[in-house]
């Protein structure tokens, strides 16, 4: 029976495509298309087919009875070099209960094509330009040529062209461009690894007549200058090379081909420099346009083009990278020009980028030049180039006289916003905003993830990260895109690996980079010590490398990460050997285990607190983070060994664990759960890698964070290690609108006060920028820097985890998700019967309540939710909007009936979210535009809903006696209390509204009727009296709560007309005093305008 469940076209190891692949037995994987037939969604594959058909008369189908369908291994026999098959899957399966098993129609057809597997396939060699170079000065680029013909009567069936470099390149047949990757091969480590590329070029060629194959080769990272404090050239090798094959076939067993060697020819390029941080020059006097196209045939002697020189072949390995290219991915238009107060011109593209320019027009006379300098922002008006420290990040052209069209440079990027261009005539060649686009860079990964909220601030945050991860996953992972750096440093994408492979499909280009990692580690640096960066160009002379936390665990939480996000075991088992040399040989220990204290740690790195100058000098210390990541990685190590079915080693690293816990507890933690180091970032380590002994101590842990938070005033404490976990430390330990409140923060140093500056990157420092525009003093000061972005993996997995509604009946919690078939989801939901009443329930925690609005009349009840929004401000950091309305001649302004009929306040509005609809007509209104929103009045209700939503429970009673006592002076403050209070002032404000001439003659009837009333409150307050106790100072128990809040407004009216007799209640007084005493009732008072209970003036 064939099932309505359709496949969609199998993958390819890591690859978007199965061309050019470097495996001989690659893996296949392959996705159900979602269904909406509830017939088939608990359908579960028990087995598949795979048909392959790897020439005419090889046709094989193979059978597996298996439920996987991701990475499942290849059933032929292994591939050749350049061998091509076609694949198809089908799977069977069915739904729970089901008799027979059904089977999916056959997936499309999916090509497959092996590169060269080989080091014996090539026999082609490497070519450079005879010219000696001089060690310290950049390279100029080579162009190398070959023209070739075709054998007689021959057609071309395919053509692949199998190539690479020393440096970076572009390739042409017959003057077309060969593909559309930017800077290949791409960066690896040369000594080890060097990436190929293979093209389809079939459609390029010509059966008959003359063709010609052609190279451009520059500088990239092969020989150009790379580090910091004036870096170093020729790392790699002195001379910039091509090595190319081509491949033709002219018929099944007549393959031409043409490879590089003695016999082709090089010439300078007209791109007379081009480096990665100083940017390109291009002289266009020296220009021939078709050097790369039939019909030259140049001579030795006149054309300037010279035999070539044969090259050593390349020690590294060749490989065809599972990382997809780098490309450009989107063209951006500038959005102003405008003069800088010393007269540049400077071009705004409202967005930090990484890329480069493209002019699309350009026309001036021989000899003039233009030059564009890059930076990624405005100081005081003008260029701020100080943070590219030795970069001069300056591209050049030189003009001829002719026209250029779509110019760009080629061999190099800059990461920019602003870009200051000299010597252009809008006379002559038009506007910069109509002439100047930016062409975004980056590898070209596929997106897997979005992420979006109700909170534009929020909003912004996450694309500055994205924006970041683009233009630093460039080739490989960077720190960073614009100075003289741009270099793999470990640490930054050990702590942002999650939130990338949420962003994108980062599988292929950390796998290699990784691979690249495990190489510099395993055969140099002693063997089992990774560098700080990767490949690694630092010199031992500028920075020695020791044994690092936090950075060098990337060898075991890197592929841990990848594993967790994509399940492939494969990246374990090869990075295998590398986590066991840097756990077991490269940390250095001390006697107890633990890592060497006398060993400096970068540890929390770039704490705000640090000075711009020393940015390891972290309030935490360093030791301390090692050993709580040191813990943690012996964990990881232990479930690693459990994927790869090595219980040897898994119950070796879990008794490590245990007893390096236990050595970490006794040096860092108190009985009490308190850290030596009691910082946000200890603590939140403590939390997050469960270092404690006892619940209670990590309780008591967790309280004490949130208080450290809030004596920061919600501002970030954090560095490298505490950055990317405090949210999840918070959440975790129940205060997840301490950690929503903390992402809210506009001050410095904040996430959100980058926001406020303008960033549309993640920047290096919480303070990059400096409130007055002046970028800050310290050398390391990059506005594009995805590290401190690594919050985004806390908005992933904690606020946009699953999305749910709350109806108004039963408090039903509706969950809604879609599993496609042959998928298991693991769903767990709050136990709702085990909360308190009023505490905001686990279902809150992901569903992040807009800021409400609270319409405030003066002189009214609003006070007190005014108060309580107050309380919840100072406590959590709620945020929310005031809108005051003032009375006019004692009575509520018209304009508040347009909120409410009634006219009445307080009114609470919460939008977009439905939470109470008592009257749907008021939200149903026409006018409203079937707005969502809940609209809130009565104070009693309000606060409650307020205490439900938006406190965390901290207005909740601790005990059953404190709960019943809350609910009963509850209802005595909006009954009894407020019912006698009321009945004295009709009798006391009637006469005072009354004509002048009959005035006396009501007061006279009124005020006795009053004054008898007025005896009917010392019953209530003897009740009040006797309730408040030191152990009981609120009415709400132990405790401040809603009864309280509910108290204040008759109480606040007796104390005001004077009804209440503090010498004979002094309990009594004393709670109005405690209440008028807290920061957040007299924050009310100021914020909420006039609060006369007597006359209700303004």
């Amino acid at each position: 029976m064939v099932s309505q469940l359709s496949i969609e076209i199998p993958t390819v190891e890591q690859h978007s495509t199965g061309f050019g692949i470097g495996t001989a037995t690659p893996r296949l994987s392959w996705r159900f298309l979602t269904t909406t037939d509830s017939t088939l969604q608990d359908w579960e594959q028990t087995a598949y087919e795979v048909n392959l058909v790897r020439s005419e008369s090889q046709n094989e189908t193979y059978h597996v009875r298996s439920k996987e369908s991701v990475f499942v291994p290849w059933p032929s026999a292994p591939l050749r070099s350049r061998e091509s098959a076609r694949v198809r899957v089908r799977a069977y399966g069915g739904s729970a209960g089901d008799v027979h098993a059904e089977n999916t129609s056959w997936s499309p057809w999916r090509t497959i094509e092996c590169g060269l597997l080989d080091r014996s396939d090539w026999i082609a060699r490497p070519i450079g330009s005879p010219s000696e170079s001089q060690p310290d000065c950049p390279l100029r680029p080579v162009r190398f040529r070959k023209p070739f013909t075709l054998p007689t009567a021959s057609t071309v069936e395919t053509a692949r062209l199998y190539i690479t470099s020393f440096g970076v390149y572009r390739a042409f047949i017959n003057g077309h461009l060969v593909g559309d990757q930017c800077l290949a091969p791409g960066w690896t480590s040369y000594r080890h690894r060097l990436n190929y590329q293979v093209f389809d070029v079939t459609p390029l060629l010509n059966d008959e007549g003359p063709n010609v194959i052609a190279v451009e080769v520059a500088e990239g990272w092969y020989t150009t200058r790379l580090g910091f404090r004036g870096g170093r050239r020729q790392i790699y090798g002195d001379r910039l090379a091509a090595l190319a094959q081509l491949e033709i076939q002219l018929g099944p067993e007549d393959r031409f081909s043409v490879c590089t060697d003695s016999t082709w020819t090089c010439t300078p390029s007209a791109i007379v420099r081009s480096e990665l941080y100083d940017g390109e020059v291009y002289d266009t006097r020296e220009e021939n346009t078709t050097w790369n196209c039939r019909g030259l045939e140049p001579s030795v002697e006149g054309l300037g083009w010279v035999a070539v020189r044969e090259l050593d072949f390349p020690i590294a390995t060749l490989v065809a990278p599972d990382a997809p290219p780098v490309r450009i991915t989107e063209e951006i238009n500038p959005i102003s020009v405008q003069k800088t107060p010393s007269g540049k011109t400077v071009v705004d593209f409202g967005q930090n980028l990484v890329g480069r320019l493209r002019v699309r027009s350009l026309t001036q006379p021989v000899g003039s030049r233009l030059s564009f300098i890059h930076a990624e922002v405005l100081e005081h008006g003008e260029l701020g180039t100080r943070p590219l420290r030795h970069a001069k990040c300056t591209d050049e052209i030189i003009l001829n006289g002719a026209e250029i069209l779509d110019w760009s440079p080629q061999y190099t990027f800059h990461g920019f916003r602003y870009v200051q261009v000299n010597g252009w005539d809008e006379e002559q060649d038009g506007s910069l905003l109509v002439n100047l686009t930016a062409l975004v860079m980056h590898t070209d990964m596929a997106r897997s993830g979005w992420f979006s909220c109700s909170h534009p601030m929020v909003n912004q945050l996450h694309a500055n990260a994205w924006w970041s991860m683009r233009g630093n996953f460039l080739s490989i992972p960077t720190d960073c895109p614009q100075r003289d750096e741009r270099l793999g440093w470990t640490g930054d994408i050990q702590i942002f690996c999650p939130s990338a492979n949420f962003l994108y499909n980062t599988a292929g280009i950390l796998g290699d980079w990784l691979q690249d990692v495990a190489a510099e580690q395993l055969k140099e640096n002693g063997g089992c010590v990774p560098p700080f960066v990767v490949p690694n160009v630092i010199s031992e002379k500028l920075w020695p490398h020791t044994p690092q936390a936090v950075w060098d665990d990337v060898v075991i939480l890197t592929p841990w990460a990848l594993y967790l996000s994509y399940g492939d075991r494969e990246i374990l088992r090869r990075q295998h050997e590398s986590m066991l040399a840097w756990i077991d040989r490269g940390i250095r220990r001390g006697s107890d285990g633990l890592w060497d204290p006398d060993l400096w740690q970068l540890g929390d790195w770039l704490d705000p607190a640090a000075p711009p100058v020393e940015p390891g000098d972290a309030r935490t210390s360093g030791t301390l983070v090692a050993d709580a990541y040191l813990v943690h990685i012996t964990y990881v190590m232990s479930k690693i060994s459990k994927a790869l079915d090595q219980d040897q080693n898994a119950a070796r690293f879990e008794a490590d664990h245990d007893r390096l816990k236990a050595k970490f507890q006794a040096k860092y933690i108190a009985p009490s759960g308190l850290l030596v180091g009691d910082t946000q970032t200890a603590l939140s380590l403590a939390i997050m890698y469960d270092l404690h002994s006892t619940p209670e101590q990590a309780t008591a842990a967790a309280s004490r964070l949130v208080q450290l938070v809030r004596q920061a005033k919600f501002r970030v404490a954090t560095g490298f290690a505490g950055t990317p976990i405090i949210a999840h430390a918070l959440t975790k330990s129940g205060y997840p609108q301490i950690a929503y409140r903390m992402l809210q923060e506009k001050n410095r140093p904040s996430w959100m006060y980058p926001i406020t500056m303008g960033a549309t990157t993640v920047w290096e420092r919480w303070d990059s920028m400096l409130p007055d525009g002046s970028i800050n003093p310290g050398e390391m000061t990059s506005f594009n820097h995805y590290a401190l972005g690594s919050i985004i993996n806390w908005l992933h997995s904690t606020v946009a985890e699953c999305r749910w509604s709350i109806e108004n009946e039963a408090d039903t919690f509706n969950m809604e998700l879609s599993i496609p078939p042959n998928t298991r989801a693991l769903v767990i939901l709050p136990n709702i019967e085990r909360l308190p009443k009023h505490v905001a329930s686990d279902e809150d925690e992901g569903n992040w309540l807009p800021p409400p609005t609270l319409h405030h009349l003066s002189s009214s009840s609003s006070l007190r939710v005014l108060w309580a929004l107050e309380e919840l401000f100072l406590s959590s950091g709620l945020e929310y909007n005031l809108k005051n309305y003032k009375r006019v001649k004692g009575r509520a302004p018209e304009d508040l009936k347009t909120v409410f009929p009634l006219g009445k306040s307080p009114v609470l509005e919460i939008p977009g979210v439905n939470l109470f609809r008592p009257l749907p007509f008021l939200h149903d209104d026409s006018s409203n535009n079937n707005e969502i929103k809940t609209i809130m009045t009565e104070s009693r209700l309000i606060l409650q809903l307020l205490s439900d939503k938006y406190s965390n429970g901290e207005w909740v009673p601790e005990t059953a006696e404190d709960k019943e006592r809350d609910s009963y002076f509850l209802e005595f403050a909006n009954s009894s209390l407020t019912g006698v209070v009321n009945s004295i002032l009709y009798f006391e404000i009637i006469p005072t509204m009354s004509p002048w001439l009959v005035r006396p003659l009501m007061s006279a009837i009124f005020n006795p009727i009053a004054k008898i009333l007025k005896q009917g409150l010392d019953p209530h307050f003897d009740l009040m009296e006797r309730a408040l106790s030191d152990e009981k100072p609120w009415f709400s128990g132990s405790k401040i709560g809603l009864a309280d809040f509910t108290l204040t407004f008759p109480m606040d009216t007796a104390v005001q007309r004077q009804f209440l007799d503090e010498k004979k209640y002094p309990k009594l007084a004393g709670w109005v005093k405690r209440v008028h005493d807290r920061p957040a009732y007299q924050n009310a008072l100021k914020k909420g305008g006039s609060y006369d209970l007597i006359r209700y003036d303004n």
